[in-house]
């Protein structure tokens, strides 16, 4: 009979306590991976390596790369700047999408097609370059779902939404920075931001549908629940980031074109805060306050929703391995 030694038991013991906390879903963040390594960040040396019975051989991530998941947040194993760059590309990246997004209102030849169309491009563009340092959520009520479907942690998802927020308020300031105030007004409302109808514009048959507060609330969470699960399922079931990237960037083209003459810019809680607080300042107008909360409460509702529908569907699914 053989005997283990105490560096097989030792990776045992760490391939278990591995194994349980993968189960329990415990995630640094939830990164999109590209490339054809992104399942074998680190091979064996040497054959006697690969005999032993280890982390390294039932996970196909090392250990090294578990132990910094796990303890991230403490500042005794982990750098500052490593924990502080994700919620700062989650800023950056949320500042482009709401920038670019609102300048996406110049397009008035179609804008209903033009403006969904560009915005899922525009949201596959940002996945591709901020999704393999912090998953490019640029949306808090993902933040919160990927939260739940424990692919975050909480203070971590704490700093994301704030910077998200953060961010999209600068986008948006940029907006007006790069814009007339006349022309700062009719890109908002031709990019159905600012909801005010304009008297003896021609476009307003075009742009507008009546709808009361209780259908946009129905139309907005479902939306919701669409984009957030467009996006945790391919990241909860595959590692294959450009599945992930193309999936939400299809659901937000999608989302755009059927909410656009009802909701507007809808499914991003921190680009319409953004938005709303700029349109009361240079526009003079609060309306668009009035029915705020409705879409508050959508987004939190529809990430509740759609961790909910995500668990049945990856039910089945072994449980992925975040660095």
């Amino acid at each position: 009979m053989s005997i283990w030694t105490p560096k097989e038991i030792r990776n045992v013991v760490m391939a278990t306590a591995y194994t349980h906390v993968a189960n329990r879903n415990f995630a640094h963040v939830a990164r999109l991976r590209f490339g054809s390594d992104r399942l074998h960040p680190e091979a064996p040396s040497s054959s006697r390596d690969s005999g032993q019975i280890g982390a390294r051989d039932r996970n196909p991530a090392s250990l090294d790369d578990f132990d910094r998941s796990v303890t991230a947040l403490n500042p005794k194993t982990s750098s500052i700047i490593e924990f502080i760059s994700i919620p700062f590309s989650e800023f950056i990246a949320t500042f482009l999408f709401t920038f670019l997004s609102n300048l996406l209102g110049v397009a008035n030849e179609v804008p209903l097609l033009s403006i969904s169309l560009f915005e899922g491009l525009l949201l596959y563009m940002l996945s591709i370059i901020f999704g393999p340092r912090s998953g490019a959520h640029v949306n808090p009520a993902l933040t919160l779902s990927c939260f739940m479907m424990g692919q975050c942690r909480l203070i971590l998802g704490i700093s994301m939404i704030f910077m998200q927020c953060f961010g999209a308020f600068f986008g948006a300031l940029l907006t007006r920075a790069v814009l007339s105030s006349p022309s700062f007004t009719d890109v908002l409302h031709v990019a159905r931001i600012l909801k005010r109808e304009r008297k003896g514009s021609l476009t307003d048959d075009l742009l507008f549908m009546a709808s009361n507060n209780a259908e946009d609330f129905f139309l907005e969470s479902v939306l919701s629940v669409m984009y957030i699960l467009a996006y945790i399922v391919p990241m909860s079931t595959s590692s294959n980031g450009y599945a992930t990237a193309s999936s939400t960037a299809i659901a937000k083209a999608l989302t755009a074109f059927i909410g656009y003459r009802t909701l507007g810019q809808s499914t991003n809680i921190a680009r319409m805060l953004a938005n709303n607080v700029m349109i009361s300042i240079f526009a003079l107008d609060d309306s668009n306050w009035a029915v705020f909360y409705l879409y508050l409460l959508a987004g939190v509702l529809a990430s509740f929703a759609a961790v909910v529908i995500a668990k049945l569907i990856t039910f089945t699914e072994q449980p992925r391995n975040y660095d």
